[in-house]
């Protein structure tokens, strides 16, 4: 246990990592850095509350398609391109 409070920042960044990755549904992409990089400089004073509020206000977590849902198709009218 005092090993995890010595790293609690390396170990906040793994769950907000984690946790953003299964929030989003896909793996973490370089786009996603900035978001795990500020939920992480909450140190140990981070609750799970916090951390959950904090990814579900991001844009990545508000913006994205659920699996049922597609970008909408684009109709071209008869004889264009």
């Amino acid at each position: 246990m005092n090993y995890l409070r010595t790293q609690e920042k390396q170990v906040l960044r793994t769950v907000a990592y984690k946790l953003s990755g299964y929030a989003l549904g896909r793996t973490i992409q370089p786009s996603d850095e900035l978001l795990i990089s500020r939920i992480a400089e909450g140190g140990g004073d981070t609750t799970f509350s916090q951390l959950v509020a904090e990814i579900i206000s991001s844009k990545q977590f508000r913006n994205k398609l659920g699996k049922d849902e597609s970008p909408p198709a684009i109709a071209f009218a008869k004889g264009s391109k």
